[in-house]
């Protein structure tokens, strides 16, 4: 009744160069054909213009006003549900310069998804925030409040709040590919999935998920396809169900590296992760989350590899790993209690961990003080898809005689 342990490490991003092909096979030759849309102020019926426009034109780009506001007071299809704006079907540039997109909230206006990418659409946003996106009904498509993506999507610098799906996905649904950058989703609900519903291929990098709620679990997160987290934080977020922060089904790959998992909850178990699929923990920090079920990390089947991460101060067992669950372990880890298989057990006062705070980072992360153990304890092992290696912060490692564990490197004496 053992687990199957291999501390020599294994590749643990075998699935990244599917993904490259997946979005290669997906990329359309560019022609001469472009239209180019500048919007003013709150004009809807221009945007929506634009938006038609699009369709017939290989690539379309989109400018709103600067710091403008853009309120959808009606429904323009039904495509998976029912949408604010014309379904993407070509390939359509949103510049949003600083500009909001957002649902009207009054009593009397209708419960409508801000945006819909088509299988042959692809978008890309820019500096924009959607806000109070609304995927109401208990079908299949009426999921992804703010996003329904079923082809190409990529977000740069973008915030997504107040978003709300009954189903899957309270801000996104995901059966594409999906690149999330630089961007921050705070404030979502749906069953499953609070923020994120991903079925497709998915990176997320340099990102903040906070205040997720999953009625079904998974606050942050549902993962059923391939997605990798880098750089990003995940913090306060409910799940009632399992998976405080994320949950991994059996058909997802989950990979994260240099993030942070903090001040997550669930009512089930797992309170930052459940997995019953293939999951790797690369340089991560898992701190002050809890489960009512108990079990901060929870594997029940599948896989599970953890290299140089770090989980304490959990409210209960740091870990539950199932008996047949495949276990991988390379370079130190270091958990507050004995039930990590093959960590080193330390405790939360030596670890001298500084409340979750922004180093010098768009992503908040847990400083590691002077002193604390997990100074230079760890192997310098670089992420398969990385030429350099660097922290959260983006800091290079190592700063001392060897890498610190988890997602923060100090500067400076130790």
């Amino acid at each position: 009744m053992t687990n199957n342990i291999n501390c020599k490490g294994a590749k643990v991003f075998l699935f990244l160069g599917v993904f490259i092909l997946v979005l290669s096979t997906m990329t359309t030759s560019v022609t001469a054909q472009e239209s180019s849309f500048d919007i003013p102020d709150g004009d809807l019926s221009a945007l929506i213009d634009a938006f038609d426009a699009a369709q017939d034109a290989t690539d379309t780009i989109i400018n709103l006003a600067s710091n403008g506001r853009y309120v959808l007071r009606h429904i323009d299809n039904r495509r998976d549900g029912k949408n604010g704006l014309p379904s993407i079907r070509g390939r359509v540039t949103i510049n949003g310069n600083g500009a909001t997109l957002a649902r009207d909230t009054a009593d009397d206006a209708p419960m409508i998804r801000l945006l819909h990418v088509a299988a042959s659409g692809d978008l890309t946003l820019n500096n924009i925030t959607l806000l109070n996106g609304t995927g109401m009904g208990r079908t299949p498509g009426d999921e992804g409040g703010s996003l329904f993506n079923r082809g190409t999507a990529t977000l740069n610098d973008v915030t997504i709040a107040d978003s709300y799906s009954e189903l899957f996905g309270g801000s996104i649904r995901n059966l594409g590919v999906m690149t999330i950058n630089d961007s921050v989703i705070i404030g979502s609900r749906s069953g499953l999935g609070g923020a994120i519903h991903n079925d497709g291929a998915m990176v997320i990098r340099n990102s903040t998920i906070s205040g997720g709620l999953g009625e079904l679990g998974g606050a942050a997160i549902h993962n059923r396809g391939q997605m990798m987290i880098e750089n990003s934080t995940l913090s306060g977020n409910a799940a009632i169900g399992d998976g405080g922060a994320i949950s991994n089904n059996a058909d997802g790959t989950l990979i994260i590296t240099n993030s942070t998992l903090s001040g997550n909850t669930a009512t089930g178990r797992g309170g930052a992760l459940s997995n019953m699929g293939d999951v790797t923990l690369q340089s991560v920090t898992i701190n002050d989350n809890s489960a009512d079920a108990d079990g901060v990390v929870v594997s029940t089947a599948g896989r599970v590899t953890f290299v140089n991460t770090l989980i304490a101060n959990s409210s209960g067992t740091n870990c539950i790993i199932g008996v047949n669950v495949e276990v991988n372990v390379s370079g130190n880890n270091l958990a507050t209690d004995s039930s990590c298989p093959a960590f080193s057990e330390t405790s939360f006062d030596a670890l001298k961990l500084d409340l979750l705070a922004y180093n010098g980072s768009e992503t908040a992360t847990h400083a590691l003080l002077p002193g604390s153990v997990a100074i230079d304890a760890a192997a310098c092992i670089v992420p398969d898809d990385d030429e350099s290696l660097t922290d959260q912060r983006g800091v290079e490692r190592p700063q001392g005689t060897a890498c610190d564990v988890g997602a923060y490197e100090r500067v400076g004496a130790g």
